[in-house]
């Protein structure tokens, strides 16, 4: 009788353990999960930032480190600081990502559109404090220059975002 009220109690965490990890999995792919610091305000409608990114080797979490950096911009919004006020996401409806989830994926896609709207600042592959060896990688920190305005222009031209000058 022990015995099974162990094994019982075993298999309920078990299969409790299991569900943590797929909502952490969905947690940490979520574009809304982004670590996205302002360096300050370059010229025409440029943002400077620095995104970091986590994958299996560094060239990897730079490509990922671009795309969040710009995926931050479109659904986060960007963080005040350096003498920079809080950027509003350009696209802040929860189910935006959802509704035009084929526009997003050729939109992120390596080597895709998203690329016009990044310039890395970087002197070649990052080091020191922005390289951290992780048990499961890399985590990068990269600094890129993002053409906010542009992206905005971009995103209200194709649909996805209202313009600003029409009302809330």
């Amino acid at each position: 009788m022990k015995k099974m009220i162990l094994l019982g109690i075993f298999f309920t965490l078990l299969l409790s353990h299991c569900s943590t990890r797929k909502n952490m999995k969905a947690l940490w792919q979520s574009p809304y999960n982004i670590e996205i610091e302002t360096l300050g305000v370059g010229h025409d409608g440029t943002k400077l930032v620095k995104a970091w990114a986590n994958a299996r080797n560094p060239e990897l979490a730079v490509i990922q480190a671009e795309k969040n950096a710009v995926a931050a911009a479109i659904f986060k919004g960007l963080p005040g600081g350096n003498g920079s006020a809080a950027t509003p996401a350009i696209c802040p409806e929860q189910n935006k990502l959802e509704k035009n989830a084929s526009f997003f994926e050729g939109f992120f896609e390596t080597g895709g559109k998203y690329l016009q709207f990044i310039t890395l600042t970087n002197d070649g592959m990052p080091g020191g404090k922005d390289r951290i060896r992780m048990s499961s990688g890399y985590k990068v920190g990269v600094k890129a220059t993002l053409a906010y305005d542009n992206l905005r222009e971009y995103l209200e031209k194709e649909g996805l975002a209202n313009p600003m000058d029409q009302g809330f």
